[in-house]
């Protein structure tokens, strides 16, 4: 899934991690596992990390957006 909305490959790009989970956090929040890419290339891991509310607004509005939902 790519995060950004650039469909080139030059400049930075945040796309999820293929095969990580989401998961809950130690604080307690949801992390969703990103990688920073520039140019195309690897930069560095990160989280993009969601309270529960902000979690369930995400969720609401990607089901919003999807095919049939």
């Amino acid at each position: 899934m790519t995060v950004s909305s650039s469909v080139t490959s030059h400049g930075w790009r945040i796309d999820r991690v293929p095969g990580k989970p989401v998961r809950r956090a130690e604080d307690g929040r949801i992390a969703v596992p990103l990688w920073l890419l520039r140019d195309g290339a690897y930069h560095s891991d990160l989280d993009l990390r969601l309270s529960s509310a902000e979690a369930e607004v995400l969720h609401a509005q990607l089901s919003y957006l999807l095919p049939g939902e």
